[in-house]
């Protein structure tokens, strides 16, 4: 066995470096011959093959974008800093491509995650832009949206007994309880020396006059917080900027 380098005469960048029988002298893959394969050994990260075949180390260089994000219409751009020239290779098409002049636009009708690097003589960090769907992208962040609603809703609320502020539990089961509890005492009343229990453990006599005050708190904590949600969607709804989308504020604002 001897040792061998595969690499792209056009790219000139170093693709397998595989033992091979000595006895196996074919040079050109027969099915593309822009690869081609010699004797040696090289670093397949780190080297490339130089004119005259020769093996060479690969040239850390400036590669950055001004987007990471795109609108998949076609239209929206992100320009690439690379060297001038140079070989790009996109995974969206799999096809190492010829760039001269310094810069790069790249745009996609397709959404989805696109990898962006050198090949060849230069290396740099690998760049990644995500190209998106406005209505999907959308519709995950309303999903967002409404699970932090959730969590705020089911997360308590508070309520001001005799000019002291208590907090108390809004998890699903409590807040049955709550309306359970006001239904019965506003029939029959609540018995003597009856209590209730804060989110701090905190006990605290009630009467009817208290239960019917928490029913209500609980009642004002749900439409605020059921109208924040909805207010924060039809503002998503109206936004086209891409970046006011990505950044569209989720966790804050629900007081």
């Amino acid at each position: 066995m001897t040792l061998s380098i595969v690499f792209d005469v056009i790219t000139r960048e170093i693709l397998d470096t595989p033992d091979v029988p000595e006895t196996d002298t074919q040079a050109v893959n027969p099915d593309d011959p822009d690869i081609v394969r010699i004797p040696g050994t090289a670093d397949i990260e780190n080297d490339y093959i130089g004119f005259g075949d020769v093996v060479l180390p690969r040239e850390v260089t400036s590669f950055f974008t001004d987007k990471n994000d795109l609108i998949n219409d076609g239209v929206d751009t992100a320009t690439l800093t690379l060297p001038d020239p140079c070989f790009l290779w996109i995974n969206g098409n799999g096809v190492s491509q010829a760039v001269t002049g310094g810069s790069y636009s790249f745009s996609s009708t397709e959404s989805g995650i696109y990898q962006l690097r050198l090949v060849g003589r230069y290396k740099a960090d690998e760049i990644t832009i995500t190209v998106h769907d406005l209505t999907s992208l959308k519709n995950t962040i309303k999903k967002k949206v409404k699970k932090q609603y959730e969590t705020v809703l089911y997360g308590g609320f508070i309520v001001e007994f005799n000019g002291v502020v208590y907090e108390f539990q809004s998890d699903e089961t409590s807040m049955n309880l709550i309306s359970g509890t006001a239904a019965v005492a506003n029939r029959v009343g609540l018995p003597e020396g009856f209590i209730w229990k804060t989110s701090d453990n905190i006990l605290l006599p009630f009467g009817v006059v208290e239960i019917q005050a928490l029913e209500a708190a609980m009642f004002a904590h749900i439409n605020q917080i059921f109208g924040i949600k909805e207010t924060k969607i039809a503002a998503l709804e109206l936004l086209t900027d891409l970046d006011q989308i990505i950044n569209f504020d989720i966790i804050g604002g629900w007081t």
